[in-house]
C-alpha cells in the first residue's frame, strides 16, 4: 500500500503500524512528533498498535537540540 510520509509517497504492506513504518525508514522515535492524518499524536502513544491504511498522510518532525 502507499501512504505518503512528510509528502512522499512510501510503500508500505498492508497492515502496518506507525511502528513499522517508523523501523522501515530507520528513525528512532525519541525527540519525535507525530501527525497521523491531520491528528498529533501523543509522545507515550503506542506506537506499534496505531496501523496505517492506503494514502494515509503521516508528518514525522523530528526535534534537533543545538545553538
Amino acid at each position: 500500500m502507499m501512504i505518503n510520509v512528510n509528502g512522499k509517497p512510501q510503500d508500505m504492506m498492508d497492515g502496518a503500524s506507525i511502528q513499522d513504518v517508523l523501523a522501515a525508514m530507520g528513525v528512532d522515535r525519541s525527540h519525535l512528533v507525530i501527525e497521523h492524518n491531520g491528528v498529533v499524536l501523543e509522545p507515550e502513544a503506542d506506537y506499534a498498535a496505531i496501523s496505517v491504511a492506503e494514502s494515509d498522510t503521516l508528518e514525522i518532525i523530528r526535534f534537533v537540540g543545538g545553538g
